[in-house]
């Protein structure tokens, strides 16, 4: 039971009222009805869990017989008698005064007090100032009228405390607060451990988190407060592609392994979908905070067991650390945030706060908010690049490129936004948005009299989603084109082992005549026997490689080496990057036979790209 207006003055037990009053009145008709509703309706939603039913079940059921019973409808000491077998009751506090006007229900079983000892006190006497002042914060936050449900610590009688799950019940009559508190004492504990950890990991929770920040700015110890915050890298694409009940596995084990490997946060919590936090107070340095969040890292990210696979995640980790980086929860927040957004960016690990990222980061949160917009307004587009015969100089490929057409920032990379795109979620989405495009292309194109292939790069979790294949074949089907003109690839490091769930979906696609292309060969396993196993098709030999070419042996000798084996093995071989004529000409002496870069063309509207089609005899496509 709390105030509705006011801190209390005192924490002496309250005084009897004064002067003449009448039996303590049942409730009013109306009341009556909205009371055993209330009292339902706690069942789902105040506890959230089985002990919350076990509280509020039994009480539920003897108000609903209170009502039911016509006997107990009248305004005398006859309703009592069912209600004082549940330890819960109503009450209402004139919201001027803060004084209980009146009280009905097992008061004296629950409290110790009779209803005519209470009515006329002050009913902020009866609660704790601290969660007094929780309360008129709650309220304020809320609004007056709403609806709140809540924990609060009241005194009995005798002493000793009672916990009691409180429900204020809108809308107020005039110049009254109503509500109806239920004793759930003995599941206390329990429930304030509900309410303070993440159901799924067990680890605490946001309101922990936030908690124990505040209380550390606010010792005058002097220790410094670290805020780590750490957001999974591709946690999504597990879940929509395995399945979330593979995805929650893999939090519960990841959050065992914290539990088991760090004793030097004072909170390590879960505080959304992907999202942890970790606290440490003391005498602390940015420099040993960044250290403990290495350390969060390499948690984090190690290959984990879950259901027969072996799956890992990246994570973006960001930390802040007062009162250099901010003397409040928020600014602390806001500065592990932006440093985790840093972090994602620069392709994964460890940042922390830097002033400069605050200005970047505006940036970045505004892609992040933009996405889905502009993936309903089409504001993504594949820009494609030609793919030359070195022997003739004419076209025969087009790998696509995506770019945004942001209507404020211009033309966008992908080394722009693809950090934002993961953030929000839609990494898929964007993957569908890159495969029709690249099909209707490649269809345009042969309708122009153009077969070529049409390349476009997707990542590991596309090759993880078992609905690839059929979505790739609907969208052959739908635009006509040959699966011998559509190219899929994959990054070289993004190659499961032989054994991983990807292998079935390159077969799948396969049947489909879909050709299969590993990019950035040279800078993963080199697993050859894992190429033949798949069925690839090509190798692109990474442009970082094809640049040194002429400048050090060592480069020349893996494209070389490259070059030869792909060939003996019967793949085609894409050098990526080519820039100079120089480089042009070390890769026809080696034996490469296609290659692409500025050298020829930047990736250009499909329009465009159509026009350099036109005149392709010559090395030098016109740009």
């Amino acid at each position: 039971m709390t105030p509705p207006t006011q801190l209390p003055a005192t924490h002496a037990p309250p005084a009897a009222a004064s002067g003449p009053r009448t039996s303590a009145p049942g409730p009013t008709a109306d009341f009556a009805i909205v009371l055993p509703l209330i009292a339902i309706g706690i069942l789902g939603a105040s506890t959230l869990g089985p002990l919350g039913l076990v509280a509020v079940v039994p009480a539920g059921l003897l108000l609903r017989r209170w009502w039911a019973g016509s006997s107990l409808m009248c305004r005398d000491h006859g309703h009592t008698a069912l209600v004082d077998r549940a330890r819960i009751f109503s009450w209402e506090i004139d919201s001027g005064t803060g004084r209980i006007v009146s009280m009905s229900g097992n008061v004296a079983e629950v409290l110790g007090y009779e209803p005519s000892e209470l009515e006329g006190a002050e009913a902020a006497t009866l609660i704790d100032i601290d969660e007094a002042r929780a309360v008129l914060r709650e309220e304020a936050r809320l609004g007056a009228d709403a609806e709140r449900r809540s924990i609060v610590t009241v005194r009995h009688k005798d002493g000793h405390e009672v916990t009691l799950r409180e429900v204020r019940l809108t809308p107020r009559r005039e110049g009254l607060v109503r509500g109806v508190s239920v004793d759930i004492s003995e599941f206390a504990d329990a429930l304030r451990f509900q309410a303070e950890h993440d159901e799924l990991t067990g680890l605490a929770n946001r309101s922990i988190v936030e908690q124990t920040v505040v209380d550390g700015l606010l010792s005058a110890s002097g220790h410094q407060v670290a805020l780590i915050v750490a957001d999974l890298d591709r946690f999504k694409g597990i879940n929509d592609t395995l399945g979330h009940p593979t995805g929650d596995r893999l939090l519960r084990v990841l959050a065992e392994r914290l539990r088991a490997s760090i004793d030097t946060m004072d909170v390590m919590a879960r505080i959304g979908g992907d999202e942890f936090a970790f606290v440490a107070i003391g005498d602390l340095t940015v420099e040993s905070a960044s250290a403990l969040a290495e350390e969060v890292h390499g948690l984090l990210t190690s290959p984990v067991a879950v259901d027969g696979l072996q799956l890992a995640v990246g994570a973006s980790i960001g930390v802040a650390v007062s009162p250099g980086h901010g003397t409040t929860y928020a600014d602390l927040l806001k500065c592990a945030d932006i440093a985790s957004y840093q972090a994602k960016h620069s392709g994964g690990g460890v940042a922390v706060f830097e002033s400069s990222e605050g200005e970047a980061s505006v940036t970045r949160q505004e892609l992040i908010c933009d996405t889905v917009r502009a993936l309903d307004m089409g504001e993504f587009e594949l820009h494609f690049q030609p793919q030359v015969d070195l022997q003739n100089g004419r076209v025969v490929g087009a790998e696509g490129l995506v770019r945004w057409r942001h209507p404020r920032h211009g033309l966008l990379a992908p080394a722009d936004f693809f950090t934002a795109i993961e953030v929000g979620g839609h990494y898929h989405r964007l993957t569908d948005v890159m495969l029709r495009q690249a099909v209707e292309f490649g269809a345009r194109m042969l309708d122009h009299g153009h077969p070529i292939p049409v390349a476009v790069n997707l990542g590991s979790m596309s090759f993880l989603d078992r609905r690839l294949p059929d979505t790739v074949g609907e969208l052959l089907e739908r635009h006509g084109l040959p699966g011998s003109l559509l190219t899929m690839e994959v990054t070289e490091s993004d190659i499961l082992d032989e054994k991983g769930r990807d292998a079935p979906v390159f077969e799948d696609l396969g049947k489909l005549g879909v050709r299969l292309s590993i990019d950035d060969f040279g800078t993963g396993y080199s697993n050859f026997t894992r190429l033949r196993s798949l069925d690839a098709n090509e190798v692109k030999v990474d442009r970082a490689f094809v640049q040194g070419l002429g400048q050090t042996s060592e480069d020349a000798i893996i494209v070389r080496a490259t070059i030869q084996l792909a060939h003996l093995l019967g793949l085609d071989v894409v050098a990526e990057g080519v820039e100079t004529e120089g480089q042009l000409q070390e890769l026809r002496a080696l034996g490469c036979t296609t290659a692409q870069g500025f050298y020829w063309s930047a990736a250009v509207h499909p329009d465009a790209f159509l026009d350099l089609l036109a005149d392709n005899a010559t090395d030098r496509i016109p740009s």
